[in-house]
């Protein structure tokens, strides 16, 4: 699909002119990438994140910053929000996780 038909599109379920929702829809795209290039993480509820990654340089290729895009899974989304894991379940896991490397660390210094 390209950006005519999609302006198209949401003009028409938003009754909107497409020439706004295009104007639009360029701004935002615009502001993404400059909010992105500044190293910030740009989030989209029900659609993803937006973030910079450095690509480190390797067989004769210089080292790179491209915008990458890590797309949340819906039905994983919907999911958690039916289990009422909001913020809430999200915290819970990152400190499990945390505890588990802190484990692995103790357990990987006693060993030595």
């Amino acid at each position: 699909m390209k950006i005519k038909e999609f302006s198209e599109s949401v003009a028409k379920t938003c009754d909107l002119t497409p020439r706004s929702v295009y104007k639009a829809q360029i701004e935002t795209f615009k502001q993404l990438r400059q909010a992105v290039e500044r190293g910030e993480r740009v989030g989209i509820p029900g659609f993803g994140i937006f973030f910079l990654k450095e690509v480190a340089a390797k067989d004769g290729k210089p080292a790179e910053k491209i915008i990458r895009l890590r797309v949340l899974d819906a039905a994983a989304d919907e999911a958690g929000e039916a289990k009422g894991e909001g913020k809430e379940g999200r915290a819970a896991r990152a400190e499990k996780r945390a505890a588990r490397r802190k484990n692995a660390e103790s357990a990987t210094e006693s060993a030595e």
